[in-house]
């Protein structure tokens, strides 16, 4: 069978003709089973085997992956017996591992997801994120734009899909791809706690 990156080409293809693509998708439904139940899962026991060795209690690992927010994980200590179960506001999420993640967002499904680097002033966004198929006339970043979208990106759904995380030289120009407009990346860039990018690394 395809890989997966092929099957979701094909998709898109099939998509943009008016296909019928009922078949294609349980094709893809099935490889991706088949590479989480074959690669994912086992890579996943690995890791945790290694690092939770040292511990004498019970634990269960929950993992949510969403294309446009990213992986969350979850632990719940498992009961001792004759307890009962924890309740889900006792479950511990640990801290993201150096990844404060900002959010452009618009109501016609637009989602960029990236990571601030203060360091080099850059701005990475995320594999995963939504970018607008359209650009206003007034868009001065269409050169960024074509190179991202035709070289890094699929069609789906009526919006290019990143599929492979990528480096800005500033926020305003990730922002701006993102949305297909002029933006200031400072303010348009939000946590999930609503504060902007400027409000989180004041400049």
């Amino acid at each position: 069978m395809a890989s997966l990156s092929e099957l979701y080409s094909s998709l898109d293809t099939l998509k943009s003709l008016g296909l019928d693509v009922q078949k294609l998708q349980d094709k893809i439904e099935q490889k991706e089973n088949e590479v989480l139940s074959s690669e994912v899962i086992p890579a996943l026991e690995d890791i945790a085997n290694i690092l939770l060795q040292s511990f004498r209690k019970d634990v269960r690992i929950v993992i949510e992956h969403k294309v446009c927010e990213g992986s969350k994980i979850t632990i719940n200590k498992t009961a001792k017996s004759g307890e009962d179960s924890k309740s889900p506001d006792e479950i511990m999420t640990p801290p993201r591992i150096n990844q404060h993640r900002f959010y452009v967002r618009t109501k016609s499904g637009v989602c960029g997801v990236g990571i601030y680097d203060p360091i080099g002033n850059s701005f990475i966004l995320l594999s995963g994120s939504k970018i607008n198929s359209t650009t206003s006339n007034s868009f001065n970043r269409k050169d960024a734009y074509r190179d991202i979208t035709n070289n890094y990106c699929s069609l789906e759904d009526g919006l290019y899909v990143l599929k492979k995380d990528y480096t800005f030289a500033s926020p305003s120009t990730a922002s701006s791809v993102v949305l297909g407009r002029s933006s200031n990346g400072w303010t348009d860039w939000k946590d999930k706690q609503g504060r902007s990018l400027n409000t989180v690394y004041p400049r």
